[in-house]
């Protein structure tokens, strides 16, 4: 344990910058979504911008910190940092998943609980909530957090991650303009099966 958090401190110190970049757009999330709570006793009150800006930051940051934080000591490759240092894999691995879980993860759960907080009643505990918070938070780990962190894993570096994640998007583009009879044929061979 003690080698996991030598490199958690490590990574934190290396990557202050990105760390800062998530907590800012986090404490946006929050303030966007409690105020949303009040734009909604005002319908006149247009804030629908700044919370479409900050839904769209919101996982670039949490992928951009997951890749870095990962590519930090890269899994392919022959040249690793952490293969000359005495690294356990488990160490490296728990080390990694304490990063995730402690800037996305728990950053989330406060600002998802204030947000309720916002909702409700404040002299309410957030007590009836915790179920469905923690479930967000499960919910969080398998949508935005695996799947990159597993890419990132697999990948040397940034740009082999970006590639890896827009190929399958460009492809899906591509299959959708050259050919959307296919599309449509698909859903209708699909209601028919159905029917």
């Amino acid at each position: 344990m003690r080698q996991a958090l030598h490199i958690f401190k490590k990574d934190v110190r290396h990557l202050w910058f990105e760390i800062t970049m998530v907590i800012c757009v986090v404490a946006a999330f929050t303030f966007t979504g409690s105020r949303r709570a009040l734009w909604l006793m005002d319908p006149a009150t247009n804030r629908i911008a700044a919370w479409t800006l900050v839904m769209i930051l919101l996982p670039l940051t949490w992928w951009t910190l997951i890749a870095r934080v990962i590519h930090d000591e890269a899994l392919p490759g022959d040249s690793q940092y952490w293969t000359t240092r005495p690294y356990s894999w488990k160490s490296l691995l728990a080390a990694k998943t304490l990063f995730i879980l402690a800037f996305i993860n728990l950053s989330m759960l406060v600002a998802d609980g204030m947000i309720v907080r916002a909702y409700g009643l404040p002299g309410l505990p957030l007590g009836k909530e915790l179920a469905g918070l923690l479930w967000s938070q499960v919910l969080l780990a398998v949508v935005f957090v695996l799947p990159i962190a597993t890419l990132s894993g697999l990948t040397t570096g940034f740009v082999q991650l970006i590639f890896a994640v827009l190929t399958p998007c460009v492809i899906g583009l591509g299959i959708a303009i050259v050919a959307p009879e296919l599309h449509g044929r698909h859903f209708q061979l699909q209601s028919v099966a159905g029917t």
